[in-house]
């Protein structure tokens, strides 16, 4: 994109900032994990309450390294990934990730594009295997579903004539942003999100 997607807006609102406000209502503590430096450049914001902005700790080793920094900092059992160029980011399905079977130490939405492992559920105990993945020079974060196979949450296709906003959209290219940005911001109707084996929906 040429640019720091996180301070990009769709319908007028930032994408960090969108982000930010999502989870700080889902989830009593919320970690931003940051690149170095990044902590200063976002010190002069006022933030809401229960985000800590951390940065992180294995420098170029790309979304791997920051789930790391962020699963070794929890102070839970779980952890709730996702990336910052998300704009649909939408509460009910991510509770509903977030509050599957505790039996399931990674939870993983996919629809007809694939995985998403950047709007995941993360156990504390995968720290361990995804640091020995990064030591080995394995930083895919799929290639960790070989080792933990993923419990899916299933997507459905958005059906309608209408435009509607998919929870999983990120920006990509500057098509993207110009497609997204005249999506509404109403959210999917549980009815297209299929929870994977044992939930029955919350």
């Amino acid at each position: 994109m040429g640019c720091d997607k996180r301070f990009m807006k769709v319908g007028g609102e930032r994408l960090i900032d969108a982000a930010v406000r999502t989870l700080t209502k889902v989830f009593p503590r919320t970690l931003m994990v940051v690149g170095q430096g990044g902590a200063i450049l976002l010190s002069d914001q006022s933030w809401p309450e229960g985000l800590e902005i951390i940065e992180d700790r294995i420098p170029d080793a790309g979304p791997m390294g920051g789930l790391l920094t962020g699963l070794d900092r929890l102070e839970v059992e779980f952890g709730f990934v996702v990336a910052s160029d998300m704009p649909f980011l939408d509460e009910p399905f991510i509770r509903r990730l977030a509050t599957a079977p505790s039996r399931h130490k990674l939870v993983v939405p996919r629809d007809s594009s694939g995985w998403h492992p950047l709007h995941a559920r993360y156990h504390e105990s995968l720290a361990p295997i995804l640091r020995s993945r990064l030591n080995s020079g394995r930083r895919r974060l799929q290639g960790l579903f070989e080792e933990i196979p993923p419990w899916p949450i299933e997507v459905r296709p958005i059906s309608g004539s209408s435009p509607r906003p998919d929870p999983l959209a990120n920006l990509n290219t500057p098509g993207d942003l110009h497609r997204l940005g005249s999506v509404s911001a109403d959210r999917p109707s549980d009815d297209e999100v299929i929870p994977g084996p044992g939930v029955k929906g919350s």
